[in-house]
């Protein structure tokens, strides 16, 4: 019997390689998340309008950016940028439980 060894499958182990305007994406998002950590949710919600501008689509920016809002006392905009975050994912636990919380 011959032994499969995931070596000879390289293609199953190597990542797509993301596209400049992906990685740039993800980095804001990665940075915008540090800001909402430390609680500095302006500059958290100034980065955030910036991926969705750039990628109006971005679930995960639209949801963070609702969560911001929501502990600035926005509970309106908070709510309508959830349910939008929800529409393009519309199983994120984040969302789901933010929107629950509200």
């Amino acid at each position: 019997a011959k032994r499969m060894d995931t070596a000879e499958e390289p293609e199953v182990r190597v990542k797509r390689r993301k596209s400049g305007h992906e990685q740039s994406l993800e980095e804001s998002l990665k940075m915008a998340h540090f800001y909402e950590a430390r609680n500095k949710l302006e500059k958290a919600i100034e980065i955030y309008d910036k991926i969705i501008e750039s990628d109006p689509g971005n679930w995960e920016a639209l949801s963070h950016k609702g969560l911001c809002c929501h502990q600035l006392g926005k509970p309106i905009e908070a709510i309508l940028l959830i349910e939008k975050a929800l529409e393009f994912n519309p199983e994120d636990p984040i969302s789901l439980n933010a929107l629950g919380s509200l």
